[in-house]
């Protein structure tokens, strides 16, 4: 079900509305526009979503996304939301052994990920105030087996700023 603006939104009568139809009629609704144009209005508010799933990436992809959303002023202070690695490397040696957490011990993909993109914010000019570290142990459970899932799979950015 989608709603708008509070309210079930139905492209049509007909429960055989393909995408396209509910597209297009999401596209022509009032409330929509309203909310697009008020958010192309507020360019220095804006809002950046990234999804990172390779260290080579990182520099690169900061770069790109710093430069839509900063005016190079290197006085704008930018939170910073880190969401979703998790750790994906098993707790336990072949002995039965818990794999404690040092340097050496750390592999898999997400924690060179998350190390990477704390590097690259670090070297960088701008400001950054990190408000949310929900990455890594923090975003890990594990079934009765030690198999280990994030807690978290996706996230969305909601703003109030036309509210």
């Amino acid at each position: 079900m989608i709603v708008v603006d509070g309210v079930p939104f139905s492209a049509n009568s007909s429960s055989t509305s393909t995408g396209k139809d509910s597209l297009l009629a999401l596209l022509e609704n009032p409330f929509l526009i309203s909310a697009s144009n008020s958010l192309k209005a507020t360019r220095e508010s804006r809002t950046s979503l990234a999804h990172m799933d390779s260290p080579n990436i990182v520099d690169m992809g900061i770069s790109q996304m710093l430069s839509l959303l900063i005016d190079h002023s290197l006085e704008t202070e930018l939170e910073v939301h880190l969401i979703g690695s998790f750790e994906d490397v098993s707790q336990k040696r072949p002995n039965g052994s818990t794999i404690s957490q040092s340097r050496g011990d750390l592999d898999g993909y997400s924690f060179p990920l998350c190390a990477k993109i704390i590097q690259t914010l670090w070297a960088r000019e701008e400001k950054f105030h990190i408000k949310t570290m929900c990455v890594l142990g923090h975003n890990t459970r594990r079934d009765s087996d030690g198999n280990a899932y994030p807690i978290f799979n996706g996230f969305g950015v909601s703003s109030c700023s036309m509210c």
